[in-house]
């Protein structure tokens, strides 16, 4: 497959076109689709092939004026932000977005990269890609690419000094290679997940016991609702001012010095990103973005500085929805569904009324996705602890009711064949 232009939003210094999407699809439909079509015509072609959080809007563009020639969508990992850190955090809900969209085409993860630099025995880089990894097939992606496998030891080489990690990376003599911790994340996956393996329905939640652990997470992350796994990302305390934040500090695990920050929930500042997120309760502290809530017996969460109440956003109502701020909507004195919360004043949770759920900070700590091979029934299990506390695991065979029990170990990928 070809995709028509790298990151085609970007009017990058290196050999790039702009398009937008409406540009890119003339150019598809009326120069590269013929062309292809007629020379070579086993070839695909994917449109965009940029940041996962504007993906569904390309895939509206192309779904409603393709010619026939898009045969499906590529996506990157990084987010349209300069803080490189928070790649990878988000946009999901574009990737599940985008296969309704066109449930019968191609959806690949097309470029993943940890940036800036080569950063030697980073296990949180690991960690983050190989939750990329499992995020995004749990929202119909098929595939999955890496940018680089091999790198030298600055990250290069790149005319433009553009230098990013990779799996492998030579020594500064090139004499030999170090292989990275995310090599070995990538294993867990790529080496029992094979081609031809079809993702089929799993439901995974910790059970951490309100246990105190590194939150893990980075001011900027995005809340969802998601199964509740007693853990400290799910867990919050509100002040006298009526702000709201994580009982547990972050640690910024990607940072070469041991910095640890107070999130507290905010509204966006991206125009097209317009959900809850956490951010530096300290740096936002005076800024009008930081949320101060009012939790009502009806069940709405009122933001006093606006009037707005709390709600899932985009009417989602299952795992992994967004939240956002709107106006506030009553039955009979009573929120509906989609702004009913209530906050356990024992374990700080805040909870849906109505779905079992609870807000999350970022996403769950446990998480992982099944595979079963179509030849042989063998189904693969991979599982990622990001929390500094192992966890529980408890699965259930739907149909004979069995269950096998274990643990999994803090910050640990573990893969299971069954």
């Amino acid at each position: 497959a070809v995709t028509p232009q790298n990151e085609p939003e970007f009017p990058a210094p290196w050999e790039a076109c702009a398009f937008n999407a409406s540009t890119e699809l003339d150019f598809i439909n009326n120069f590269l689709g013929p062309t292809l079509d007629q020379d070579h015509p086993d070839l695909l072609i994917l449109a965009f092939d940029h940041n996962k959080d504007h993906l569904g809007y390309w895939t509206e563009t192309m779904v409603n004026g393709d010619k026939g020639y898009v045969d499906g969508m590529a996506f990157h990992w990084y987010i349209g932000d300069s803080d490189r850190y928070l790649d990878g955090t988000y946009g999901y809900d574009m990737v599940n977005y985008t296969y309704h969209l066109q449930p019968n085409k191609l959806l690949i993860s097309t470029e993943s990269c940890n940036c800036p630099d080569v950063v030697r025995d980073n296990w949180q880089r690991g960690e983050r890609l190989a939750h990329d990894i499992i995020f995004d097939l749990l929202n119909y992606a098929q595939g999955w690419i890496d940018w680089n496998l091999l790198v030298d030891y600055k990250g290069g080489p790149n005319h433009l000094k553009n230098y990013c990690d990779a799996s492998i990376y030579t020594l500064p003599d090139f004499s030999d290679i170090y292989i990275q911790p995310k090599y070995y994340y990538f294993g867990h996956i790529s080496k029992y997940v094979l081609p031809g393996y079809k993702r089929i329905s799993t439901t995974i939640v910790g059970d951490y016991n309100y246990g105190l652990s590194d939150v893990n997470i980075r001011a900027g992350s995005e809340l969802i609702m998601h199964h509740c796994e007693k853990s400290v990302r799910q867990t919050w305390s509100i002040t006298s001012n009526l702000t709201v934040s994580l009982i547990a500090p972050a640690n910024d695990g990607f940072s070469e010095f041991s910095i640890t920050t107070k999130l507290c929930l905010a509204k966006s500042k991206i125009h097209d990103r317009p959900y809850i997120h956490v951010e530096d309760c300290l740096k936002y502290g005076i800024d009008e973005h930081l949320l101060k809530l009012s939790f009502r017996p009806s069940g709405h969460i009122i933001d006093k500085t606006t009037g707005l109440c709390l709600q899932f956003a985009r009417d989602v109502r299952e795992i992994g929805a967004l939240l956002e701020l709107s106006k506030c909507i009553n039955n009979k004195d009573v929120a509906l569904d989609h702004q009913s919360f209530q906050l356990d004043p024992l374990t700080g949770e805040i909870k849906s009324k109505v779905h079992d759920l609870c807000l999350t900070a970022g996403w769950p700590f446990l998480s992982g996705a099944a595979f079963q091979s179509n030849s042989s029934n063998e189904i693969v299990l991979v599982l990622i602890n990001e929390a500094s506390l192992p966890s529980e695991v408890t699965l259930t065979n739907a149909l004979t009711n069995e269950e096998l029990r274990f643990n999994i170990d803090q910050r640990a990928i573990q893969t299971i064949i069954l």
